[in-house]
């Protein structure tokens, strides 16, 4: 065998072995694309979830906020009406008992 023998039979070697691992690694860069991108997919699925629960909460908490002021209203002009000196002592305590059956319900 020549040198040049030895040389050509020494670079085919070489890339015999270059191609696979190139290609291997070629290979993986595109599984751990696809992966990173599931990744996000699978995130942003979960936040998008989390917001819609967040969101019915915070529909849940306004209306329960609408019901509490609706029962303030209620109390100020029940206690406008009594300073007003306009009601008897029977009369403001069937309106308070009124109010509070109406408030428990």
């Amino acid at each position: 065998m020549t040198a040049a023998d030895i040389s050509l039979a020494t670079i085919t070697g070489l890339l015999g072995l270059f191609v696979p691992v190139v290609t291997t690694w070629i290979s993986n860069s595109g599984k751990n694309k696809e992966t990173e991108r599931e990744r996000l997919e699978k995130r942003v699925d979960e936040l998008e979830a989390g917001k819609a629960k967040l969101e019915e909460r915070v529909d849940a908490v306004e209306s329960e906020l609408d019901e509490v002021k609706h029962d303030l209203r209620n109390l100020t002009d029940f206690l406008q009406e009594i300073i007003s000196g306009l009601y008897d002592l029977p009369w403001i305590q069937k309106k308070a008992q009124n109010l509070i059956d109406r408030m428990k319900k």
